[in-house]
């Protein structure tokens, strides 16, 4: 289950916020018909938007929100993106950087935000990273 922890990198965190968020509101607007209707069967209909907020919050509270993590470059040329996208505008095109390590500052889906040894911040494919972990 140490998968689900991770759901922030396969859809995106705006997306698992959303989804936690309108999950969230459909359990609570459930709940409260079924009080104020007591003979109401909504409680079946209640299971799904709890187990889609329990299962979208677990994987939030699993997301170290200040913590950066490194990554080393593992293309031989890479183009920093201003968003998490190849239709995004490219900020820098980098060649010759394989091996680079770099500070990963966020992950969207299958991109990551990075901030180079410079200074300066941009949007790689994390295809083209290997995450390193690093004990404390």
């Amino acid at each position: 289950l140490g998968g689900w922890r991770s759901l922030d990198r396969w859809i995106g965190l705006g997306f698992l916020q959303i989804i936690f968020a309108v999950s969230s509101a459909i359990f609570w607007l459930l709940l409260t018909v079924k009080t104020v209707r007591r003979h109401s069967p909504l409680l079946r209909w209640m299971a799904m938007p709890l187990l889609l907020m329990i299962l979208s919050g677990w994987s939030l509270s699993g997301i170290a929100f200040d913590d950066a993590e490194v990554a080393v470059i593992t293309a031989s040329s890479v183009q920093l993106k201003s968003g998490d996208g190849y239709e995004f505008e490219t900020e820098r095109s980098i060649s010759a950087t394989a091996g680079q390590t770099i500070e990963v500052i966020a992950t969207r889906a299958s991109w990551a935000k990075v901030r180079l040894a410079d200074g300066s911040e941009g949007w790689l494919p994390a295809d083209d990273l290997a995450f390193v972990c690093l004990e404390s």
